[in-house]
C-alpha cells in the first residue's frame, strides 16, 4: 500500500510540475486575488468596440454598392485586422512549451525508477524473511540443503525465489518456492493501482519414492477452488470423488477429495485440521497422489497451454501444499509453521495404509484410466473409417473405368453405381414429400 500512495504522489508531482513549466513558457499568469479582471474588461471593451467598427464598414461597403461608388476609402495604416492577430495566438497556443517532452520523458524515467527500486527492494526483503522463518526446519530435516554453490536462497527472477532440500526418508527433495507480485515492474504497478494487491504465493513440492507410497489419492481444497482443480489436476478428474470437508472435521468451506474415502480419518490428524482451521485464508490446496501428473503450463513461445499433465505416463508421488498470503493476513503468517505442517502430513501420508481390497480397486482404475488414454479419440476412429472408405471407392472405379467399354465387370459395374445413384434419389424425393 505505501509503494501505492508513493506511486500516486509522483504521478501528481510530475503533472502538477509539466503544468506549471507550461506555464511559465507562454507567460501565463495567475493571481489568487484577480488582479487581471480590470484587463480583461478593458480586452472585452476593445472586442465590442472592433466589432461595432466591423459593422460600420460593412454598412458603409453596401451603400457605395448601391451608388456605384469605385473608390474605397482605405484602413488605416496603423489599424490592424482583429482576424489576423487572433489567427495568430490560435496558432501559438498550439505550439507545445519549450522542453515540454523532455520534462515528461524525464518525469516517467523518475517514476520508472522509483517503483523499481521500492518494489524489487520489498521483494528481497520478504524472501529473505522467508529465508529466515524456514533455514533451521531445512537444515534439522535434510541431509543437504542449497544448490551446488550452497545457496540456500535461490533467485529465479525478481519476483520468484526458491530453497532446496534432499536427504530425507521417503523422500527424494523438497523444493519450497516464493512467488511474489512484480512489485518491480512499472506497468504491473500502474494497471494493478485501482486493484486488490496481489497476494504472496507459498509452494512446497514434496518428490516422493513411488515404491514406498500407498497407492491413494488425497486432497483439500477451499470449495469455491473444486472445480478449477478437477479440471487443473487429471488426477483428481478421473480417479476421485469430492466429500464436503465438514463431515470430516474441517471448515464447511474446504472440500476433500479422495478414490479411498477409508483413508481420510488416517492422514486428516488433529494437528493437521487444526492448522487448516487457522489458516483457511492462507490454504489453497494441499494433494497428496501416487498418480501424480503435474498442472497445465502455458507456453509463452507458441502461445499455447501445454497438455503433458494428461498423460498417466508423466506419473508419480508427490506431496504438493500450496498457499496464497494477502497483504492484510501477511503479518500473522508464519511460513515455518506452514513448512513444519507440511512435513508432519508427509510422515503421515507415508505411514497410512489401505486395505488389500481398496488397494485392488484403486489399481484397476489406473489401469483403465492408462488403457483409455492409449485409445485413440473415438471420432478420430470414425473419421479415419470414412477416409478409407472414399479412398477405396476411388481405386475401384478407376479399375473399372480403365477396362473395356464392353468387358462383363465394367458393364456390371456401371450398372451396380446407377442402381444406387437411383435409390439415392428416390430416397430424397421421398424425404422432399413428406
Amino acid at each position: 500500500m505505501a509503494t501505492r500512495a508513493i506511486l500516486v504522489l509522483l504521478v501528481g508531482c510530475v503533472a502538477r510540475s509539466a503544468f506549471v513549466a507550461a506555464a511559465d513558457d507562454q507567460d501565463l499568469e495567475f493571481n489568487d486575488d484577480f488582479a487581471d479582471i480590470p484587463e480583461a474588461v478593458d480586452v472585452a471593451a476593445s472586442d465590442q468596440e472592433t466589432e461595432s467598427l466591423d459593422q460600420e464598414g460593412t454598412r458603409r461597403s453596401a451603400d457605395m454598392d448601391s451608388t456605384g461608388a469605385s473608390d474605397v476609402t482605405p484602413a488605416p495604416s496603423g489599424e490592424e485586422t482583429p482576424t489576423k492577430s487572433k489567427e495568430g495566438s490560435s496558432s501559438a497556443s498550439k505550439v507545445l512549451p519549450k522542453g515540454a517532452m523532455e520534462f515528461g520523458f524525464g518525469g516517467l524515467f523518475i517514476i520508472y525508477l522509483t517503483i523499481y527500486f521500492l518494489g524489487s527492494t520489498k521483494n528481497r526483503r520478504l524472501a529473505q524473511q522467508f529465508h529466515d522463518q524456514c533455514s533451521n526446519t531445512f537444515s534439522e530435516n535434510f541431509s543437504n540443503v542449497g544448490d551446488v554453490d550452497h545457496h540456500t536462497l535461490i533467485q529465479e527472477s525478481a519476483y520468484e525465489y526458491v530453497m532446496y532440500g534432499t536427504g530425507r526418508q521417503n523422500c527424494k527433495g523438497l523444493t519450497a518456492k516464493l512467488t511474489l507480485p512484480n512489485r518491480h515492474d512499472a506497468v504491473f504497478a500502474l494497471m494493478n493501482i485501482m486493484k486488490l494487491p496481489e497476494p504472496d504465493q507459498f509452494q512446497f513440492f514434496f518428490d516422493l519414492h513411488t515404491e514406498s507410497m500407498e497407492g491413494f489419492i488425497f486432497a483439500v481444497a477451499p470449495t469455491r477452488l473444486a472445480k478449477k482443480y478437477k479440471s487443473d489436476l487429471e488426477d483428481l478428474a478421473q480417479l476421485t470423488k469430492t466429500y464436503n470437508g465438514k463431515s470430516f472435521g474441517l471448515p464447511d468451506s474446504f472440500s476433500v477429495f479422495t478414490d479411498s474415502p477409508e483413508i481420510v480419518g488416517m492422514v486428516l490428524s488433529d494437528r493437521i485440521i487444526k492448522f487448516i482451521s487457522e489458516n483457511k485464508n492462507h490454504v489453497d490446496l494441499i494433494h497428496f497422489s501416487d498418480f501424480f501428473m503435474g498442472e497445465p503450463s502455458w507456453d509463452p513461445a507458441e502461445g499455447t497451454t501445454e497438455l503433458a499433465h494428461q498423460n498417466p505416463a508423466n506419473r508419480s508421488a508427490a506431496l504438493y501444499v500450496r498457499l496464497k498470503v494477502q497483504p492484510e493476513f501477511a503479518a500473522g503468517f508464519d511460513a515455518n509453521e506452514a513448512l513444519t505442517a507440511s512435513l508432519d502430513f508427509l510422515d503421515v501420508v507415508s505411514k497410512a495404509r489401505i486395505t488389500a481390497q481398496t488397494k485392488r480397486e484403486n489399481t484397476r482404475k489406473r489401469e483403465l484410466f492408462v488403457e483409455n488414454y492409449a485409445k485413440e479419440d473415438p471420432r478420430e476412429l470414425e473419421l479415419k473409417a470414412q477416409e478409407r472408405k472414399l479412398e477405396q471407392k476411388r481405386l475401384d472405379k478407376a479399375k473399372y473405368e480403365a477396362m473395356d467399354e464392353n468387358n462383363p465387370a465394367r458393364v456390371a459395374y456401371e450398372k451396380k453405381m446407377d442402381k444406387k445413384d437411383k435409390s439415392k434419389k428416390q430416397k430424397r424425393g421421398m424425404k422432399m414429400v413428406r
